[in-house]
């Protein structure tokens, strides 16, 4: 399988908000136990798009896979990202 890293977009907003309830749900990696609505996710992800904010999505075959964010710390890596990346 084929991985593709690009940078976030309007289309693939349904699946960073699936992917982060289910990372939430896991009650592992984030302090909060479900994901934001999706309305408060559209909003997030719109306004990090306007503001040139660099937020990546891994995909495979244009799959979501996760999402990942460029400063993020080695150390707090989770689920198989690459060193330096951690899901959002």
């Amino acid at each position: 399988m084929d991985w593709r890293i690009a940078p976030i977009a309007e289309e693939h907003i349904a699946a960073f908000h699936a992917l982060v309830d289910s990372v939430a749900r896991e009650k592992r990696y984030l302090l909060f136990l479900e994901g934001p609505s999706l309305e408060d996710c559209t909003a997030f992800v719109k306004a990090g798009i306007r503001q040139g904010h660099v937020r990546l999505v891994a995909l495979a075959q244009e799959r979501q896979g996760a999402a990942l964010r460029h400063d993020a710390h080695p150390a707090r890596c989770a689920r198989g990202q690459p060193p330096g990346d951690r899901p959002l």
